[in-house]
């Protein structure tokens, strides 16, 4: 007699690890360091590097939470190796207000300041920026958005050392105003000093800051006739360096005379141009 023998064995399915890799950014598409990554499913974590890169370990299904001192929490679906971006939001700038209108409406003008206060409103976020401020422009003339009173109060969380973010020193400015929630908030980093030229538009002068970083305008200036405006040669950190910059100013005596920059017009032209303004633009 002959015998069959059929062994069973038991059926184990592993889901298979792999390296996630993906990049963390800001509203603005610039990558923000020191992210925390967690891993739910395996506790494993990193940390986001200077561009806002990570890699860490995970299977599909898994979930994985991005946390930010004083930015929202997200979390996202472990579904293939590459993540789209993911983008966290300051929490002093949508204040994590329950509100679903999306966060584009657009006012762009030239204002005279009225009023500047600096205040904080998270005492444990309050070292995030340098300077948190609420300020007060006669709107003087508009680009862009149908704001139709001739003041208009908005609130700026800024890292004051990285732009000149100088409310209370500046007389005009180009400002980008959105509404979110029903309050206006200064897009970040968006602010320009402007001045009257001689025939009476308004400009904003060369500055290297302006015109060579990631991501700031970056534009061809032309020659403008800016008046008596002028500044006095070695007063400031900016304005001892700016003499070296011909053609674009030039050193009369002890004073410096800016004569080329780029009319405000042209400045908001080519800020529609780029790719991470066009969130501002759609229906």
């Amino acid at each position: 007699m002959k015998c069959l023998i059929i062994l069973i064995l038991p059926f184990f399915c592993f889901s298979q690890e792999i390296v996630v890799k993906g990049k963390v950014i800001d509203y603005s598409k610039i990558g923000i360091p020191g992210v925390d990554v967690i891993n739910l499913t395996t506790k494993d974590s990193v940390y986001t590097n200077f561009d806002g890169d990570y890699n860490i370990r995970a299977s599909i299904g898994d979930s994985l939470k991005f946390s930010f001192k004083c930015n929202k929490t997200e979390f996202k679906l472990v579904e293939s190796e590459i993540l789209e971006d993911v983008t966290l939001f300051e929490l002093l700038y949508l204040k994590e207000q329950e509100c679903k209108s999306y966060p584009r409406k657009l006012y762009v003008f030239v204002g005279k300041l009225l009023s500047f206060n600096s205040f904080y409103e998270d005492e444990e976020c309050e070292m995030v920026f340098d300077e948190s401020s609420e300020s007060t422009y006669k709107i003087v003339k508009s680009f862009y958005g149908d704001y139709d009173k001739e003041k208009i109060t908005f609130k700026a969380y800024e890292h004051a050392k990285s732009i000149p973010f100088n409310f209370k020193n500046t007389k005009y400015a180009l400002l980008f105003v959105s509404t979110y929630c029903n309050e206006n908030h200064l897009v970040r980093s968006q602010f320009y000093n402007v001045y009257k030229t001689k025939n009476k538009r308004y400009a904003i002068r060369f500055l290297p800051k302006n015109y060579n970083k990631k991501g700031t305008l970056i534009m061809k200036p032309e020659t403008i006739d800016f008046g008596k405006l002028s500044f006095i040669l070695n007063e400031g950190k900016e304005n001892s360096s700016i003499q070296l910059l011909s053609p674009y100013y030039e050193v009369r005596g002890e004073k410096i005379i800016p004569i080329k920059g780029n009319y405000v017009e042209d400045v908001f032209d080519y800020w529609k141009t780029q790719e991470w303004t066009q969130v501002y633009f759609k229906d």
